[in-house]
């Protein structure tokens, strides 16, 4: 049984990949951990390691909690 709350946050990723960064396919794939984190940070700043509360809250509201398929 897979854990969603453990999963990696790929949709996420990879819409801030190709519509934020405006990445091809190719580019996002060849992206390492690394670079991807340093994409991430340029747009979402940290304070101490976390974001912003005001940075959080506008990532909540764009980006909503929805159940999954399993959850409803």
């Amino acid at each position: 049984m897979k854990n969603e709350t453990n999963s990696f946050p790929w949709q996420w990723v990879m819409e801030f990949g190709f519509g934020v960064l405006k990445l091809s396919p190719a580019q996002f794939w060849s992206l390492s951990v690394h670079e991807l984190n340093a994409a991430v940070k340029s747009h979402y700043p940290a304070v101490n390691g976390q974001l912003e509360r005001t940075v959080f809250q506008n990532l909540m509201t764009k980006h909503p909690d929805q159940p999954t398929k399993g959850e409803l």
